[in-house]
């Protein structure tokens, strides 16, 4: 497993204590967008002698197997750190004494004390034709989209229109779940052309923004016939 530090190094395991860590509970997870992030931490228990080293551990397998990353310069919080790729990496931290006491490292099949993922992939997200209604919805206008990513935020969608394509883009809605379509009630100040946008965000922060490349033409107007007179033939008939 290689990364910005090089070859991180593999920490041999104890079948025995491996097992017995399946019972540890469930890891705090984190979701970043970028390779480079800080892991805060808190030294405790600290003896006259001071710390001498804090050092990280990394997985990305779950446990399964641990890699010794490297240590933390100062020893003081936060810890600095690079993963080489997008993905799911776990971290425990060991400590040593001044007086060269240490805490266990953590020995293949024990669970990370944390959960980072990183994700700088966008989501995927594509605008779908309108669909205006009738009659005495005429001024109701369905939005309709899909949206497919790993990590989704609770309230992922954000719509908003504007006159020329440009900014400033009026809100349609602030950000809504992901329903796939969202009932736009259109207001007597929306003008007959414009343009649509909708914004995707993720839990890390990713965003994709989709536009209509040409204005969007929606009539309200019920159009009607009036008869206004009646005029005969010319001629004998």
């Amino acid at each position: 497993f290689s990364g910005p530090r090089g070859n991180f190094i593999s920490h041999p395991a104890h079948r025995e204590q491996a097992d017995n860590s399946s019972t540890n509970s469930t890891a705090r997870y984190r979701i970043v967008n970028s390779r480079r992030f800080q892991i805060g931490y808190k030294l405790q228990d600290v003896g006259p002698s001071g710390v001498s080293t804090v050092e990280m551990y990394i997985t990305n397998d779950e446990g399964r197997t641990w890699f010794r990353y490297g240590t933390d310069d100062d020893n003081q919080s936060p810890f600095q750190v690079e993963v080489p790729k997008e993905g799911t990496y776990g971290f425990s931290l060991g400590v040593r004494s001044g007086a060269g006491l240490s805490s266990e490292p953590p020995q293949n099949g024990d669970k990370p004390s944390i959960v980072v993922v990183v994700d700088q992939t966008a989501p995927r997200l594509q605008l779908l034709p309108l669909e205006q209604g009738r009659g005495r919805s005429a001024n109701k206008i369905r939005i309709q989209w899909r949206f497919q990513d790993d990590f989704p935020s609770d309230k992922p969608i954000a719509l908003y229109y504007s006159t020329n394509g440009q900014a400033p883009w009026q809100p349609i809605s602030g950000w809504t779940e992901n329903t796939g379509g969202y009932i736009w009630n259109m207001g007597p100040n929306v003008p007959s052309r414009f343009f649509l946008r909708i914004e995707g965000r993720d839990m890390a922060g990713n965003t994709q923004v989709v536009e209509t490349p040409q204005p969007v033409l929606i009539d309200l107007s019920r159009p009607t016939a009036k008869i206004i007179d009646v005029e005969a033939g010319s001629g004998p008939q």
